[in-house]
């Protein structure tokens, strides 16, 4: 069905269907990114794909992303490395439960550390999206983001869920 459409580009997450599309003769580009420098690269290629005016949009707003970080860390100043809080994600997409997070290596850690705190996930080294209770417990994470359509649900489960009452997270 690709082939009769002759997209102009294909835009996919995944390096190995990327591969596979452009073998096939099919114009296709891998722009999965887990980390700012990757998301501006990812960014920068698909302004030149689209070239003109998307590629000066591409440009600016990488240059927006580099100030954005440079103000935000301005203002944070220097933090301590004892007084940063450890933040814990919970991947509300679906309930998957209490433990289902991002990987250590996720753009989320870019989010955490430019915002002033330690990534759970990459204290725990995290290579996939689960965790276990007695990994995120014993760090006693002082912050904790549900985000996702089942973040109600999850907030409700965290609550009532004993092993997290102590929690610095849950009590403060």
């Amino acid at each position: 069905e690709l082939m009769e459409v002759k997209p102009d580009l294909i835009i996919t997450p995944q390096n190995d269907l990327a591969i596979s599309l452009r073998d096939a003769g099919l114009p296709a580009v891998n722009l999965m990114f887990a980390n700012y420098e990757d998301m501006k690269r990812a960014f920068a290629i698909l302004g030149d794909a689209l070239g003109g005016e998307y590629a000066i949009k591409a440009a600016k707003w990488s240059e927006m992303v580099d100030n954005n970080i440079a103000e935000v860390s301005a203002a944070l100043g220097e933090i301590a490395e004892e007084d940063k809080p450890i933040v814990y994600y919970i991947q509300g997409q679906s309930n998957q439960g209490l433990y289902a997070t991002f990987r250590g290596d996720s753009i989320m850690n870019d989010w955490v550390t430019y915002g002033g705190g330690i990534f759970a996930s990459a204290l725990m080294e995290l290579e996939g999206t689960e965790a276990t209770a007695e990994e995120v417990l014993s760090l006693n994470p002082d912050v904790v983001i549900i985000g996702g359509p089942a973040q109600h649900e999850l907030y409700e489960e965290l609550l009532a869920d004993d092993a997290w009452v102590d929690i610095n997270a849950v009590k403060n």
